[in-house]
C-alpha cells in the first residue's frame, strides 16, 4: 500500500490502482486502501470509480475528509457529464470549485 501511495505521487495511477487492488484483496476492511485507490481514479478523471471507492471507505470508517473527497468526485462527475452532453462551460465559470489536490 505504501508503494501505491508513491505511485500516486509520481503520477503512475494505473500502478497505484493495481497495488491497491491487491491490498484490498488481502485486507478489505482498510479504509485507506479504498480512499487512496479512489484518489488514483480521481486523478485519472474516472469519477464514477472514485465515488465508488470513497463511498466504500465511508461505509467502513466515516470521516469528514472522505465526505469531502466524495463531494469533489460528485461535482467533477456531474460537470463532466453535463459538458459531455453539450452544456456550456459558462455555468461552471460561475461556480468555481477547485479541483481536489492530493
Amino acid at each position: 500500500a505504501n508503494r501505491g501511495f508513491t505511485y500516486i505521487k509520481t503520477g503512475e495511477f494505473d500502478k497505484a490502482i493495481a497495488d491497491y487492488d491487491k491490498a484490498i484483496q488481502i485486507n478489505p476492511k482498510q479504509v485507506r486502501y479504498y480512499s487512496d485507490r479512489g484518489d488514483a481514479y480521481y486523478q485519472k478523471n474516472n469519477y464514477e470509480r472514485a465515488l465508488s471507492d470513497y463511498t466504500q471507505a465511508i461505509q467502513i470508517g466515516p470521516n469528514p475528509i472522505l465526505y469531502a473527497k466524495r463531494g469533489h468526485a460528485m461535482w467533477e462527475a456531474a460537470r463532466y457529464n453535463l459538458l459531455s452532453a453539450g452544456c456550456s462551460n459558462t455555468f461552471f465559470d460561475f461556480i468555481d470549485l477547485p479541483r481536489l489536490s492530493l
